[in-house]
């Protein structure tokens, strides 16, 4: 695939495969079958797919990839990283999928319209890999409106009602910032679960770089570029099953703070994320 596509038909998402050892499938009852399955699940990581360690099933023996996309049409899709074809409901299967195009980064960046199978790969690796980093533009902002900030990111519930805990499975989050988080700066803090009457949340804690625009309480996380709420943990209202930030601290003071020399009131995004790097390694 060397010529141009719209941006729009690009989508990542969850490939589920069935296991190459998966005891229901011998090697003498169909060794072709098998085979292929498993050059499939080599194929898929040599090629730059992610291996998904949250999301699994171990009772099908199904093996999940977080990959690209090509949307063929409404129900089928084309698997940039080992070129076969999936369907929304089959054995093998995609799921979960979003454009592409929501998950870039919204600000000091300028998404493509048009792109080839290669540079779809390539900013999927942006998105996903450390050290392929977004080219941003050299947009400025006041220094004082970026902070340092703990996230609370809720990646998956489940049912806890007693009488449905043996059967109650864990439902994962779709939007991929678990994956996105670490590759891009952010580092994994801790971890939680909260209980309410009806659900345990799973929770992955997080230090990131946000951007305050609109002084009103929300502000746009530079390490998944989304934008979160703020929540004042020390009250008794936590947005259980919600993603939320607290205990921002000024970028400016954590300059101060750590004896790090910065000395302009305003910075591209590229250069603040570089402080963070040196802030919280």
């Amino acid at each position: 695939m060397m010529d141009n596509f719209n941006i729009s038909n690009f989508y990542v998402g969850r490939l589920s495969l069935e296991s190459a050892n998966n005891n229901l499938i011998t090697k003498k009852e169909n060794s072709l079958s098998w085979q292929d399955e498993f050059n499939k699940n080599l194929s898929l990581i040599s090629s730059g797919a992610i291996k998904d360690n949250y999301v699994n099933d171990d009772i099908h023996s199904t093996k999940k990839y977080i990959s690209l996309f090509y949307r063929i049409d409404n129900n089928s899709y084309l698997c940039l990283h080992n070129n076969s074809i999936y369907y929304s409901h089959n054995k093998n299967f995609c799921e979960d999928l979003i454009p592409m195009s929501q998950l870039l980064p919204k600000l000091g960046y300028s998404k493509p319209i048009h792109l080839t199978s290669e540079d779809a790969l390539n900013l999927f690796n942006k998105l996903f890999k450390k050290n392929h980093d977004f080219k941003y533009d050299n947009s400025v902002f006041n220094i004082n409106d970026f902070y340092l900030a703990t996230l609370n990111y809720c990646y998956a519930d489940r049912l806890n009602i007693k009488s449905h805990v043996k059967h109650s499975k864990i439902h994962y989050n779709s939007d991929y910032s678990n994956y996105v988080l670490p590759s891009n700066y952010a580092k994994v803090q801790d971890h939680m679960i909260w209980k309410d009457k009806y659900f345990d949340y799973y929770y992955n804690v997080y230090k990131c770089l946000f951007l305050d625009l609109h002084h009103g309480g929300e502000m746009y996380n530079l390490n998944d570029y989304k934008v979160y709420s703020h929540v004042d943990v020390q009250s008794e209202t936590k947005l259980c099953g919600n993603s939320f930030y607290h205990s921002p601290v000024a970028l400016s003071e954590e300059i101060h703070n750590n004896s790090k020399e910065y000395n302009n009131n305003t910075i591209s995004i590229s250069n603040a994320l570089k402080l963070q790097k040196k802030l919280t390694r």
